[in-house]
Order: C-alpha cells, then structure tokens, then sequence
C-alpha cells in the first residue's frame, strides 16, 4: 500500500452520524477537515464520497456507529476503504459507540462473536486505531487484530456531578459490572459507593433487594452511573427500589443513552435528571466528548498541544 509511512499531516473525516461532534473537535484541535458527502439510492444503500487527496495523510475518521447501526457501521468501513485506496499513512478510526460490542461472547452454541467481526473487519480494510469510548466489556479487546483505545467519562461524568452541587451525595452501580467505574469516579469526587446486586431471570425480567451491605440512601441525592441504556428495562426498577429506600433527587449519568428520555421519565413516575454524553446525539447528550477526544489526538501526537 503505497505511501502508507510518508506522513504529511493529519485530516478530519467526519462521517454522516458524527457531524454533531466534528465541528467542536474541528474547534478544539485545528485539525483541517475534508469535504465528505453522503448519498443515499433508491434502493437505500449509502454511499460516502470524500473530496481531496488523503495520499501520505494521517487520516483521523470520525464516524460513530450507534442506532443504525448496520447503515453507519457501513459508512464507517467505506470511509476507511477509501482513505487505504488513496494511500494514507495512517489510518485512526474515533468511534464513540462502538456498535455491536455488547456481543462480546457466544451466549449460545452456533452464535457469533459480533463485536470482534466489527474489529476485524476494520483491520481488513485498512485502519490502524480504533477509539472508542465505555466499551461494555474490554475484554473483548484481547487479542483484537488492530490496535483499539478504550477512553473513560469518568473525568466528564465527576466534572458535572461534583458542579451541580448535590446534597450529601452517594454514587450507584446497578450491578458489579459497573464497580469499576463507580470507584473510579467516587476516586475522583470522594463521595461514597454502593454497588447494587441486580436479579435477573431467564426471561431477562430484573429486579433488586435483598442487598448484603445496608442500602444508605435515604435522604441523600443519588446518582446512578451506567456505561449504557437502551430501554431502562435496568434502570426502572432500580430507581423504584432506591425510592422505596426514600432517597432524595436521583442523576443519572450514562455515557452512551439511547432510550427515549421522555419516555423513560414518565414510565418511572419520578423526577430524575438524565445526564447523557453526545456519543449518540440526543436532548439528554449533555456531556460533550469532543474535549475527551481530542486529549488523546493530543496525547498521541496526532495534533500539536499548541493548536486552538
């Protein structure tokens, strides 16, 4: 693949998913941004077009594959197959939701390892660096056949909390899945921690008690913290049972949220303040992850610390 070593600066390719977020990364790093263009036929297949040459170019596409999945996944991968073609010397693939990787294991026999597909299929065309942010499981990275970063909130998350002045605060995980996060941002905010013991049937119903360690929440602000939600089907009967525990205002603080707020909210008949990042675009993405991306740009080399 000819002049993939022969780097003559960085290029922004912003996908049709993530325009939301290119123009604020555009802002925080001065990276130039190509001209991409999207169209889509008749028959509904997309087709991506970028103007200019990427020759020799470190070429940063931005693309995030949440709901469509399958059509921005495919935007995603016909971006990078036209940055290899044109010979860039490298190719980092920033996708804040990274589609298809609560797919992490075979659940059952004669099942895919769909996430890792994702990975594979990136490698295939040619991407070097795959940035994503709150994987559901890291272990899915383990022996990824192409380089793959795995940025935290945890900084966003605690920078908002600690700002919006919550009254004898306590942080939550709704399962041990999320302890790792929990005491990560508690670290940070030096609020304590409870981690919730989730029950869940075959049928996938979920409910919580019968706690090990005493549920301290009554009277005190609350804020529930979660890698992702798509329908609350975890997050409803938790906030049910932290009320029937009489605790005060609850936040929720979800990096990728894909639910219907609105809905969400009148389903779990108390007030509850949904802080989502922009990942996916939505009213409840009030945590931007532009400034999360373009530190690691940053750190990596890839833009100089001197840029606006």
């Amino acid at each position: 693949m000819g002049g993939r070593n022969d780097v003559s600066g960085a290029v922004l390719c912003t996908g049709p998913s993530s325009v939301h977020l290119g123009c604020e990364l555009t802002d925080l790093t001065g990276l130039e941004s190509a001209e991409v263009s999207c169209r889509v036929f008749p028959d509904h297949e997309t087709c991506v077009r970028v103007k200019g040459s990427l020759n020799g170019r470190v070429v940063v596409v931005l693309q995030g594959t949440h709901p469509p999945q399958d059509r921005h996944l495919q935007q995603l991968y016909q971006l990078v197959e036209v940055a290899a073609s044109q010979g860039a010397a490298r190719i980092v693939c920033l996708v804040p939701y990274l589609a298809y990787s609560r797919q992490d294991h075979r659940s059952n026999a004669g099942e895919p390892l769909s996430g890792v597909i994702v990975l594979r299929t990136l490698a295939m065309l040619g991407a070097d660096t795959v940035v994503t942010i709150d994987i559901h499981n890291p272990k899915m990275l383990d022996g990824a056949p192409l380089s793959v970063v795995n940025l935290f909130a945890h900084d966003l998350m605690a920078e908002r909390l600690r700002r919006d002045g919550l009254v004898n605060p306590v942080l939550v995980s709704p399962d041990e899945g999320g302890r790792s996060r929990v005491e990560a941002i508690s670290g940070l905010l030096g609020w304590p921690l409870i981690v919730c013991q989730k029950q869940k049937d075959e049928t996938g119903f979920t409910w919580y008690g019968q706690q090990s360690a005493p549920l301290d929440v009554e009277g005190r602000d609350v804020a529930v913290l979660d890698d992702l939600c798509s329908s609350g089907s975890t997050l409803t009967p938790l906030v049910r049972y932290l009320k029937e525990h009489h605790a005060n205002c609850i936040y929720y603080a979800v990096t990728h949220f894909f639910a219907d707020g609105s809905k969400l909210e009148s389903t779990l008949g108390v007030p509850i303040t949904i802080l989502g990042t922009n990942t996916i675009p939505s009213p409840w993405g009030r945590l931007s992850v532009a400034p999360l991306l373009a530190q690691w740009l940053r750190d990596s080399g890839i833009v100089a610390w001197s840029s606006p």
